[in-house]
């Protein structure tokens, strides 16, 4: 795809290969059709340990990432499925978000942020369109993965 540097940029898929771009029409928002690079395939989505594939899972999923100016963007991928030896048959990793989430990682770390500098009110209608009960999983998400580097920082195993 012509221009996929920078549409993987805008889209904030760095581990991942842009397919197209397009309006869509009813939900008036960009969607990005990507899939992840060959080194991020077929990993769990719990323990990102290389695994098997189970089957295709529940076909194409789409994730809400950072809207691009004043129009809301997506990721829209294949969600296939793997058999971990730890974890049984999950979703496969994705490198843009983390296990469950409908959010980007870069729009559950946003919102977490907004969240600590605005009213609730202002995060969850004005900047991301989203109900409480959206907020409370995406903050809580960027809180355990912001403690988890944390402590891998203080251990001194962050290399």
């Amino acid at each position: 795809m012509r221009n996929a540097r920078v549409w993987r940029a805008l889209l904030g898929v760095d581990e991942a290969v842009v397919e197209k771009v397009e309006f869509d029409e009813d939900r008036r928002a960009v969607v990005g059709h990507v899939h992840p690079v060959r080194a991020a395939r077929g990993r769990c989505g719990v323990c990102q340990r290389r695994c098997g594939r189970y089957d295709a899972g529940e076909g194409r999923r789409r994730w809400r990432t950072l809207d691009l100016g004043s129009v809301p963007a997506y990721i829209e991928a294949d969600a296939p499925r793997v058999c971990c030896p730890e974890h049984g048959v999950v979703v496969a990793h994705v490198p843009w978000a983390r296990h469950g989430a409908g959010h980007t990682i870069a729009f559950d770390e946003t919102v977490a942020w907004l969240a600590t500098q605005c009213s609730k009110t202002a995060v969850l209608r004005t900047f991301c369109g989203l109900s409480q009960d959206q907020l409370r999983p995406g903050t809580r998400r960027a809180v355990d993965s912001t403690r988890a580097l944390h402590v891998t920082l203080a251990c001194g195993k962050y290399t």
